[in-house]
């Protein structure tokens, strides 16, 4: 059983899930450390800056998951100019950390990729989404081959 199962599953617990918040521009090479927590946390060399922010993961009901969203306060102008910065989308990295011990992460997820980000003057939201063909849910609809001959041609 992985430390993480056994933090997770004991009964009384004095520690803390954080998620550390690694937002980072291509074009500019700017980059924002944030961690959801109240003050400064230190993970392997890196300052992560306090920054009300939740991570909302996809259900758990069996499947891959599609993607994540992430919401948190619009209260940095450096975020905003990250966002209207380039034509790309910046890249956001999560890593779970516990509060003891933050220089050992539990978890990332760095395979999403920024699928669309929408602010205003409150909030910022990103939705993350699988940045793998395979993984991508690309079919709407079934096809057969009575319906689309063209398709099964090369199967006569």
């Amino acid at each position: 059983m992985s430390t993480l199962q056994v933090h997770v599953n004991s009964q009384h617990q004095e520690d803390a899930f954080l998620w550390l918040m690694t937002i980072q521009d291509a074009g500019s090479g700017t980059t924002l450390y944030a961690v959801n927590n109240l003050e400064d946390v230190t993970s392997n060399g890196k300052v992560y800056t306090a920054f009300p922010f939740e991570v909302t993961l996809p259900p758990d009901d069996g499947g891959t998951p599609q993607s994540l969203t992430v919401t948190t306060v619009n209260a940095s102008r450096d975020l905003i100019e990250i966002i209207r910065g380039t034509m790309e989308p910046p890249s956001v990295r999560l890593d779970l950390i516990t509060s003891n011990n933050p220089d050992v992460i539990h978890k990332t997820i760095d395979f999403m990729q920024v699928g669309g980000v929408e602010y205003d003057a409150l909030t910022v939201r990103f939705d993350l989404v699988s940045s793998s063909a395979f993984i991508r849910k690309t079919q709407q609809h079934t096809y057969n081959q009575a319906e689309f001959k063209g398709l099964f041609y090369g199967l006569r």
